[in-house]
């Protein structure tokens, strides 16, 4: 009898070339992945890919490097945007789930993320706003909240509760006057793309805020709406769906279109003169930046018509931009601070100093003249010399500095001759300011040319209104 077997061992043909292509298909994908160029912003998610991670022993040994290349990994490889729309067409469509990690598709709110209550995030931000207050004993203090707009969905989502944000809060900052906003919007006053309410949908706050504030018979109603063009919001990215988009629409009028607008430059240290509305933003990485240039840590808004000569602080974060528009009619000026990107502890430094001066401008503001004394006092030392208002004295002060450099030309430094001569300039300045206190004058730097002016002592308001995510994630708000 002949020994037979049924099969060798050796795998046959159609095995080894199939995990040959196999193989050749994770090699090839990788190496794709790997040399193709890298996007320096995920447009989609509006925001910057991860790094490919610094590589040692020690990063390899405590997986900070795999944790890092698993990132990088996620953010950079072949048919990304498509494979996640993919994903999401599953989520919501063949497995019917409400939400995506977070994310839902409500048919009333439109999309949008829940996130519960960061009880301890409230509660330091109501901390933190107290602390705020001791800038401003004597004035009359408002906080609101703007509630996520996963609370008009159709569906449950167990997500932001305002009864008990409001609890959280009541406790802490019982002293101010709570104004509640929730009854006053609806799933249609946000956009269905993106977390933020349309500015064409909020006269509504506008007219509660007015209603507790007392400015509800100075608020502008005659408003013109235009349109910015469509856009999506920052849902559409991360839900990686194809959603309708929203319209981006603004409202204006001729208060809005006479009003000023400041804005502080930290990198010059100065206020610069800018649009209510950055049109062209509303097509570029985050169309809501049309609004009031989007980040901006101090803007101030004058309204040359006002009624009155009251002003309003607002505390605010993005949602604040779109809304303080609408308020202009009802203050002589409103300064908006956004606590985010400006540390507590220098604030009042700078707070005022956007102030246009003119002859005839709000009581108790300086005068173009004042301003620019306070400026040479604040170049020279308080004490040197004190300027009065007469041409004369400035004039005489002006010849005694020329004397004596001409006098010490030869032995006077050139950091000392340079002094000397910013000193002439402020005098001229000063002198400027007086032969045309009837114009308008900004003020040329920041700190300088406002200390001592810092936050008004009466005839103002003061208003707290921040989102329930900035409320949860209160360690962004640069208050100490």
């Amino acid at each position: 009898m002949e020994n037979s077997t049924d099969k060798t061992d050796r795998p046959d043909l159609k095995s080894i070339l199939t995990s040959a292509v196999f193989v050749l298909l994770l090699l090839g994908a990788f190496l794709f992945n790997l040399l193709m160029p890298k996007a320096e912003v995920l447009q989609s998610e509006r925001r910057r890919p991860a790094q490919w991670p610094k590589f040692s022993v020690d990063t390899l040994l405590s997986s900070e490097f795999m944790e890092g290349f698993s990132k990088y990994a996620s953010d950079n490889f072949v048919l990304r945007d498509q494979l996640r729309t993919l994903r999401a067409a599953m989520v919501f469509d063949v497995f019917l789930q409400t939400d995506k990690s977070g994310l839902y598709k409500d048919p009333v709110a439109g999309a949008g993320k829940f996130e519960g209550i960061n009880e301890g995030s409230m509660q330091k931000a109501a901390e933190k706003i107290n602390k705020l207050c001791a800038l401003f004993p004597e004035l009359d203090v408002y906080y609101s909240v703007i509630p996520d707009k996963s609370i008009y969905a159709e569906r449950y989502y167990p997500g932001y509760d305002p009864n008990k944000a409001n609890s959280i809060l009541a406790g802490p900052l019982g002293n101010l006057t709570f104004i509640d906003l929730a009854g006053a919007l609806s799933a249609d006053d946000f956009y269905t793309t993106d977390l933020h309410w349309d500015q064409g949908k909020i006269a509504g706050v506008a007219g509660v805020l007015g209603q507790a504030m007392g400015f509800s018979d100075r608020l502008d109603t005659g408003f013109e709406t235009k349109s910015a063009g469509s856009f999506h919001g920052v849902y559409t990215g991360q839900l990686a769906l194809p959603l309708v988009p929203d319209e981006m629409v603004y409202l204006t009028s001729g208060i809005l279109d006479d009003a000023k607008v400041l804005y502080f430059n930290p990198a010059a240290d100065a206020w610069e003169p800018g649009p209510m509305y950055d049109v062209e933003a509303a097509s570029g990485r985050d169309p809501y930046d049309i609004f009031l240039k989007g980040v901006q840590p101090l803007i101030i808004i004058e309204n040359p018509h006002a009624k009155t000569d009251r002003q309003l602080y607002l505390f605010r974060d993005s949602f604040g931009s779109s809304l303080a528009p609408l308020l202009a009619s009802a203050y002589a000026r409103i300064t908006i601070i956004d606590m985010r990107y400006i540390d507590s502890r220098v604030l009042e430094q700078y707070v005022g100093m956007g102030a246009i001066a003119r002859r005839g401008s709000m009581p108790g503001e300086p005068s173009a003249f004042e301003l620019a004394v306070g400026e040479y006092r604040n170049f020279t030392g308080s004490g040197e010399f004190t300027i009065s208002s007469d041409y004369e004295a400035i004039h005489k002060e002006e010849l005694r500095i020329l004397d004596e450099m001409a006098i010490q030309r030869k032995k006077t430094s050139d950091y000392m001759m340079i002094t000397q001569l910013e000193k002439i300039k402020l005098l001229e300045k000063i002198l400027e300011a007086k032969d045309t206190a009837a114009e308008e004058l900004p003020l040329p730097r920041g700190r300088d040319a406002g200390a001592g002016y810092g936050f008004a002592k009466e005839n103002a308001d003061v208003l707290f209104l921040y989102s329930s995510q900035i409320l949860n994630n209160s360690s962004s708000l640069l208050i100490n």
